[in-house]
């Protein structure tokens, strides 16, 4: 049971954490040979309904639709919002390219319908995952070009990506950094003039790092002035381009007809979808030795081959698309990207670890995929920040340790972990308590984030059982899902501590200081409590991401030592009028001597200590305990505080505990008061004296 963590009581419940994940629909190639001309017209059965060309529908979910316009012109067109993808919709960056005005943007220019051109662009799209990104062109403009009657062969220009690496050059609309290019239609470049001829008509599939003076001013004829745009290059041209490898780049022609399959849309001309999948590693540069990073933009610049929709600019059309990467565990997982085996604890004769850690579906003999979140600065996290990677055992990776899991190693255990507070020690079937931090960002949305917490209880490489005997005398089982989507709301920029009930198990031959993998896991939807019981992702589904669209997963290998008996039931801290109120809980007090409260202006900066004294425990010995204030006026309107809370026993041990964190919304000589409650006064429940003695344990702070 959760209570409110501002309600006074002996026991503070809450929240462990979840993080959810993954299962996709990883690749954007087929089956036939790239150059080939896919699938036989289908036709609908109603105006709303055409056939969706498969790579769109595969990877973005889009779901291209005509609607009927009447005469005299444009009798069906495409619905605008059938563009919208409807997978990805937290990371997909796109454009409506019909009516594509001189600004990057989604919306249209001028009125729908488009002017009905032939070979005009209809959309483009970006997307990244952890391995690869993705740009798929929606175009009325045949790949390898098309035949004029007035201007003979015109060919659509290469794809140019910007990643700001050469000096940019001006154009009529903006600069442009010409750093990589996918040759899409192998053409030779002329020793004089701007016509490019093709040489042969076949799909490039490979991928260049580029000077600015490897493309030239060219194709297509019609549409470009002479001198003012760049639009092709010849890899074989001087030593202006450096080879970066294959590329995959899928080719799928669709004609989408009414549904009486007698009007053919887009003035009688095919659709076609071009998808260029790029690995991300191959985009490396200085600084960027695994290509670009979470955060970072890759600007796109493709040629149409005519003017787009004579809406009277250039054939040229940009999109900007930022490369967002994910947040993921780092317990022992078997199914990962070289297949290399790893082990519980990173010793070659332990029990394999098979947890789903591993977000990407399309990893070599994986099983289920791990939890994952997509990172964004408006998310929800546990503790007080998150760090992102590429994926589990994928380089980039923002930690000093730049991996989570190192498989061809056997290590594992390597992101950084905060918002988890979890027993110093334990004993076997004694109750106790875990505590977990939930922090919201000013810019993030109210309502509702899920906490899931696994233990591996039998230390068997999974959290896939339900029911561990942990005692063979007393007969007690243990779930190793120990806590299932627990709510927990918390106020946009707050952060707020929680507890929950913990009845260990360590069953024979494991003793109370046997190491454990626990999983928590912070989402902003529930899990699914049937396929992700074992702490797995989840799958891809027609409107969701196999991603979360935020929170935080974090795995721990926890090595409980001797317990102390100091117990921290709640700490948290909130902004009022007055300056920033601290407050605390303790559940008992064994051996308490006091506290110690620290404050900081960066999560990882220099903790000042607030109090002049000791805050002197309030029931020093007692199984009940107390609850604490402090106010703290002397503060900045506007400034995000951290704190940390140390506890101190009789024999000297400290324990630190937090941070937590608060933004000031005014300033002003601080104050502490307590309150004393016994375990009789409103209490959820209670333990003997002897077993708290033993099983109430301080909550130590894990830094990595």
């Amino acid at each position: 049971m959760q209570r409110p963590i501002w309600t006074k009581t002996w026991l503070v419940i809450g929240i462990a954490l979840l993080a959810l994940a993954v299962a996709a629909t990883p690749v954007l190639a087929v089956d036939a040979p790239p150059d080939a001309q896919i699938a036989a017209p289908v036709k609908p059965a109603g105006d709303n309904q055409v056939q969706a060309p498969t790579l769109l529908e595969n990877w973005f979910g889009t779901n291209l639709q005509i609607a009927y316009h009447g005469y005299p012109y444009n009798k069906y067109s495409f619905v605008t919002s059938s563009f919208a993808p409807t997978k990805r919709l937290l990371t997909a960056d796109w454009i409506q390219a019909d009516w594509f005005g001189n600004n990057e943007t989604t919306k249209l220019w001028g009125t729908w319908p488009s002017g009905g051109e032939l070979y005009d662009v209809e959309a483009i799209y970006f997307d990244n995952d952890m391995n690869n990104i993705y740009i798929t062109i929606v175009t009325s403009f045949p790949f390898d070009g098309y035949t004029h009657s007035s201007y003979g062969w015109i060919a659509p220009g290469d794809l140019s990506l910007n990643l700001g690496i050469n000096a940019p050059l001006a154009e009529r609309y903006r600069s442009w950094s010409y750093d990589f290019g996918v040759n899409l239609v192998q053409e030779e470049r002329p020793t004089s003039g701007n016509i490019v001829k093709p040489s042969p008509h076949t799909l490039g599939n490979e991928l260049y790092k580029t000077q600015n003076a490897a493309w030239y001013l060219g194709a297509p004829n019609g549409a470009v002035t002479a001198g003012q745009e760049r639009t092709n290059f010849d890899p074989a041209y001087g030593s202006y381009s450096e080879s970066r490898g294959a590329v995959t780049v899928a080719y799928e022609q669709k004609t989408l007809y009414n549904s009486s399959g007698n009007v053919q849309l887009e003035n009688a001309q095919e659709t076609y979808v071009i998808a260029v999948t790029i690995p991300r590693s191959s985009l490396s540069y200085d600084g960027h030795p695994n290509g670009p990073k979470h955060g970072e933009t890759v600007g796109i610049r493709w040629v149409a081959a005519c003017r787009n929709d004579g809406n009277g600019t250039d054939a040229v059309i940009y999109m900007t698309g930022t490369i967002e990467d994910i947040d993921t565990g780092d317990a022992p997982d078997s199914s990962n990207h070289p297949v290399a085996g790893m082990t519980y604890d990173g010793l070659p004769a332990s029990v394999g670890g098979f947890f789903p850690t591993v977000a990407d579906p399309g990893v070599a003999g994986a099983g289920k995929t791990g939890i994952c979140h997509y990172i964004k600065p408006s998310g929800a996290r546990l503790g007080a920040s998150v760090s992102e990677e590429a994926d589990a055992d994928l380089r980039p990776d923002a930690d000093t340790i730049d991996f989570n899991l190192w498989p061809a190693a056997n290590i594992s255990d390597g992101d950084s972990d905060n918002g988890l507070d979890l027993p110093e020690g334990w004993f076997n079937q004694i109750p106790t308590i875990f505590a977990y931090t939930v922090s919201v960002p000013a810019t993030g949305a109210t309502g509702d984030r899920y906490v899931n917490v696994w233990f591996d209880w039998n230390r068997d490489g999974d959290w896939a059982d339900a029911s561990v005997v942990c005692d063979t005398t007393l007969r007690g089982t243990a779930a190793e899902h120990v806590l299932q989507n627990q709510v927990v709301s918390v106020a946009p920029g707050a952060s707020q501590t929680f507890t929950s009930d913990l009845l260990p198990c360590n069953p024979a031959p494991f003793n109370d200081e046997t190491a454990v993998w626990v999983r928590i896991t912070l989402s902003n939807e529930p899990i699914d409590l049937t396929t992700q019981f074992d702490g797995s992702g989840r799958a891809a589904g027609a409107t969701n991401e196999y991603c979360y669209a935020e929170g935080e997963t974090e795995d721990w290998y926890f090595s409980p030592t001797d317990p102390t008996a100091v117990e921290l039931a709640r700490f948290e801290a909130a902004a009022q009028a007055e300056g920033i109120l601290i407050e605390w809980e303790t559940a008992t007090e064994m051996d308490n001597l006091g506290f110690n409260l620290y404050r900081s202006t960066a999560v990882d900066g220099e903790y000042i200590q607030l109090n002049e004294a000791l805050i002197p425990a309030q029931n020093p010995g007692a199984v009940f305990g107390s609850v604490y204030t402090w106010l703290d006026e002397g503060v900045t309107p506007g400034v995000t505080y951290f704190y940390k809370l140390e506890d101190v026993d009789i024999e000297g041990n400290t324990t630190l505990n937090g941070p937590v964190q608060a933004t000031a919304l005014a300033a002003g000589p601080s104050a502490v008061s307590v309150t004393a409650f016994s375990a009789g006064g409103g209490a959820d429940w209670a333990l003997p004296a002897a077993l708290s003695a033993l099983a109430l344990l301080s909550l130590k702070r894990r830094r990595k």
